[in-house]
Parts: structure tokens; sequence; C-alpha cells
């Protein structure tokens, strides 16, 4: 994940609209890993906008080593 501004401690709740859709892990500055919760996957997926993370706009980008070829 990525945000414009520094990023909330592990265990805040990545929201999409009214449904929890993950939780921060991990980050380091606008930086950070997130579990992203199966039944809302395929939202997460095709609406790439709208996520907020303790009142921030953030940004859900897999890492090289998780896209499929």
């Amino acid at each position: 994940i990525i945000s414009d501004g520094d990023l909330p401690e592990s265990g805040t709740q990545i929201m999409l609209g009214d449904k929890i859709a993950g939780e921060v892990r991990t980050s380091f500055g606008n930086i950070g890993m997130a579990m992203m919760y199966n039944d809302v996957y395929e939202e997460v997926q095709s609406s790439n906008n709208g996520f907020i993370c303790d009142g921030i706009k953030i940004s859900i980008v897999s890492a090289e080593f998780m896209k499929r070829t």
C-alpha cells in the first residue's frame, strides 16, 4: 500500500466504503504491506480508489514478486 502521507500503525483497518477490506500489517513512512480480505478481493481488484485507512486515502499496489505472468 502507498499514500501521500505517513501510514498508520499495524492493525489499522483498511476500508472500502463501509466494508472492512483489510488491515495494515507493517509500514514505514508512506509505504507498507497490508493483508487484504478474500471476501472483498474482487472489489479490491476492480476498484483501486476509495480505500481509506485511518482517514488517509491509500492505493493498493502489488509487489513485483506477487504479480502473475
